[in-house]
């Protein structure tokens, strides 16, 4: 079950660092490992919790800058609001080995693939915590858990009674707002609606080309999003949740694209526009002290009509998973789930696909079981999850085998071997995409054309991980993992001959076929360490390195290359917060960040800091000022454009 329980404080409070120790922080209970609750510093895995505390603390205003504060994570702002959010490699737009999950509801792009950022504008201050699972998942969370699992989980609606209002203005971003309010409605129930608006300004444009070009800054993205959130619990052994929430975003876009007629390229400027809802039903159930069952089903309806792409696609998602001890030295938890994906692609001479009303089905069944020896200190983990995926060639068998030993109360060594795989979307799998045009001679277009033609199957990884976690001192916590990732069928792309259309009109396709011809392999090592210096005195300092190398296995062509996939990550990252507690109700938080080059598109290191001053001016009052790039006015992370210096002023109320 998908709990909710942390070392947070109650909605309306906010904490100071002398509330809770390194220790108790580092114990908070978490869930996405094993999908039922346990300790942090017990998993035998590399997972990191960003706690609402540091959300706030943290001056962030959307999900992937908050992101930004766990260790082993890329996070690029590539535009007014896209982002590419990454884990130990594979940094694109569309990050297909990425699962991300709100409240255990995957918010994957099924026709896209990979997770559309923009969609997920939560109320940060709804936001209960953030675990990050670094390495392959696919045993517990199916498909796509590949690289890494990201699970956001908000507050309970018990937590967030009374009223919340805040404000923020900035220098890019205009306008980020948003009210809530909890209260009770009825024995044992509680409920929470919520609003919030955010209106941004784009990013400014770099010196290098781009074949798309965005609006010139100013009112270029508005987004606003409302939902609601309930939970009751009838009795002892009973609860419910329900939730439900709808997003529109539109957002000024200038780019260029294909045509047929001369001079075959166009300039087109319009308004995009983004939409999501979803609605959420889950039920927990207690069986007995060692049994607990629950079952979830949710409905999203995700559309977008960007870049001359108009989509839309609608997800039903089923599941019931049951933990129980068989022995008292077991715990097996184990799971069924059925999702059904319906499509509307609507076809363009720009982009389309053979099958614009498909529909994809995935059927799955899993099981975990754990085992506890020699008095608690040894623990082994065995798992599995097979899934029958309609666009996959094949039932996917992802197995998963952990182990750990405790050298002490509060030192573990551990680890992992775990397979998983990434299942082609819809336009991975079918697609006929032209992005631009060369007159080859007067009057004879032709038209560089990726082709998704069915070939294109499933990516898999073998990973291989070790891992130690010590305290080093009573305020000193130090946590170290090193991996070996091994990948075959990766997504390749290969020439094709020219082939000449005459209707309706003359022009030549140059084939750009995708394929899975590329394998390879990574390696790295992640190491954090948190130091609480005084009461009022904290540090966490992360370092991330990370090798790639990767060959052909037939001869590719285009973007996607052995080059590409060993060029697109930085090799080193390096991430610090320092967060102090000053007199008068005070706070200040300093960020610096080191991230290395980004080769394959010729993308300098860059370091830069960001810094958040706080004020409680009364206990349910606080102003803040947030700093973003402070130490260089503007800087490229990812794409043509370039994040610029900003500043962010936001007062929060509590009634």
């Amino acid at each position: 079950t998908v709990s909710t329980a942390s070392a947070e404080p109650a909605s309306g409070t906010e904490a100071s660092l002398a509330d809770f120790s390194i220790e108790q922080l580092m114990d908070i209970p978490v869930v996405s490992v094993s999908r039922k609750t346990e300790r942090a510093t017990e998993v035998a895995a590399a997972m990191h919790v960003i706690t609402s505390e540091e959300i706030r603390r943290s001056g962030a205003t959307c999900l992937p800058e908050a992101l930004r504060l766990a260790p082993g994570v890329q996070v690029e702002r590539t535009n007014t609001d896209l982002w590419t959010v990454s884990i130990r490699g594979f940094t694109d737009y569309t990050t297909n080995k990425l699962l991300v999950l709100v409240d255990g509801r995957s918010v994957y792009n099924p026709v896209f693939s990979g997770t559309d950022w923009a969609l997920q504008d939560i109320p940060l201050e709804d936001i209960e915590r953030i675990e990050v699972l670094r390495g392959p998942s696919g045993a517990i969370w199916g498909a796509n858990a590949v690289n890494g699992v990201i699970n956001i989980i908000t507050r309970n609606a018990k937590d967030t009674q009374g009223g919340m209002a805040s404000i923020g203005v900035g220098t890019s971003d205009r306008l980020v707002s948003g009210v809530r309010y909890g209260m009770v409605a009825g024995k044992n129930t509680y409920v929470r609606t919520y609003a919030r608006v955010a209106g941004r300004d784009a990013l400014d444009p770099g010196t290098k080309p781009s074949d798309i070009e965005w609006a010139e800054p100013g009112d270029n993205s508005h987004a606003g999003r409302t939902g609601s959130r309930a939970d009751s619990y009838p009795n002892a052994d009973n609860v419910l949740s329900f939730q439900g929430s709808f997003y529109r975003q539109r957002v000024d876009q200038a780019f260029t694209m294909p045509t047929l007629d001369a001079p075959y390229v166009t300039r087109v400027e319009d308004v995009a526009i983004a939409e999501d809802a979803y609605l959420l039903g889950r039920w927990e159930h207690t069986i007995g002290p060692d049994s607990t069952i629950s079952l979830q089903t949710w409905f999203d309806h995700c559309a977008t009509d960007r870049l001359s792409v108009n989509a839309c696609a609608d997800t039903a998602d089923m599941e019931l998973v049951h933990t129980f001890k068989p022995h008292m030295d077991h715990e097996l938890t184990w799971g069924v789930g059925a999702r059904g994906t319906w499509f509307d692609f609507d076809n363009s001479f720009q982009m389309s696909t053979s099958d614009p009303d498909a529909t994809q089905t995935i059927y799955s069944l899993f099981a975990q079981d754990e085992w506890r020896l020699m008095e608690d200190r040894l623990r082994l983990v065995l798992g599995a999850r097979l899934e029958d995926n309609s666009h996959a060639e094949r039932e996917m068998l992802q197995p998963n085998a952990r182990v750990s030993y405790a050298l002490s109360e509060k030192r573990m060594v551990w680890g992992a071997v775990s397979r998983a795989a990434h299942i082609p979307s819809l336009i991975e799998r079918d697609l006929e995409y032209r992005r631009t045009a060369i007159e080859v001679e007067p009057g004879l277009p032709l038209y560089p054309m990726g082709v998704a033609d069915g070939a294109f199957d499933a990516e898999t990884l073998t990973a291989y991980e070790v891992g130690f976690r010590t305290e080093v001192r009573r305020s000193i916590w130090l946590d170290l993992c090193g991996f070996v990732n091994e990948y075959d069928n990766i997504l390749s792309i290969s020439s094709g001959e020219p082939v000449l259309t005459d209707m309706p009109s003359m022009y030549l396709d140059a084939p750009m076929v995708v394929a899975n011809d590329i394998s390879g392999q990574s390696h790295g090592f992640e190491t954090q360490i948190e130091w609480q210096a005084a009461q009022t005195m904290r540090f966490s300092l992360a370092y991330t390195l990370a090798e790639y190398d990767f060959q052909e296995d037939a001869p590719t062509a285009g973007g996607q290359s052995p080059s590409y996939y060993e060029g697109n990550s930085p090799r080193h990252q390096v991430t610090l917060h320092c967060a102090f507690d000053l007199p008068r109700n005070v706070s200040l938080d300093v960020m610096p960040r080191y991230v290395g080059a980004i080769p394959e598109f010729d993308y300098d290191a860059y370091s830069t800091l960001d810094a958040r001053l706080g004020w409680r001016a009364r206990p349910n009052l606080e102003v803040s000022l947030t700093g973003t790039n402070l130490v260089d006015s503007r800087h490229s992370e990812g794409s043509t454009f370039e994040s610029k210096r900003a500043a962010f002023f936001k007062v929060n109320w509590t009634f």
